[in-house]
């Protein structure tokens, strides 16, 4: 268990890439990320960029818009991203939702969303990103502002 945790930690701590895509979150917003192991187990953990790098830290997050629910098997995925390419990092992540081994919360409102840099993350994965998205109808920013529309009404 402390194994997964740990190499998350470190995968985030010292990306480059995620350093530059959570550096438009504003300050003090945190992303709550959940481990999950079973129905039993699970560790919760805080992703922000404090200032100068991306950091993953075991506590409750605090200011949260967003919720990640990861598994082991997308944490491995994850892991394996190429560490300097968020575009990569960003449909690995995207492929673990879909494959239902990352479940994603928004616990506040699409304003919430907007005012706090969460479509500024998204632009950042560039090309990958969006022929990733183009490939399944997702083709403008509109129609990320509509998905963002739909996480938070199931909040």
């Amino acid at each position: 268990m402390s194994d997964v945790y740990q190499a998350l930690k470190e995968f985030f701590n010292n990306s480059s890439a995620c350093s530059q895509a959570l550096r438009p979150l504003k300050k003090g917003v945190e992303i709550r990320v959940v481990l999950f192991f079973d129905s039993d187990q699970s560790r919760e953990m805080a992703l922000f960029h404090d200032g100068s790098k991306a950091c993953l830290e075991e506590r409750e997050a605090q200011k949260v818009d967003v919720a990640f629910h990861i598994s082991p098997a997308a944490a491995e995925v994850l892991l394996k991203s190429n560490p300097d390419d968020i575009g990569d990092i960003a449909v690995n992540i995207l492929k673990q939702i879909t494959e239902r081994e990352v479940q994603i919360k928004v616990v506040s409102s699409i304003f919430g969303l907007l005012k706090n840099g969460y479509l500024e993350i998204i632009k950042l994965g560039g090309k990958p990103l969006w022929n990733y998205l183009s490939e399944r109808g997702i083709n403008s920013p509109t129609k990320i502002v509509g998905i963002f529309k739909q996480l938070a009404k199931g909040k």
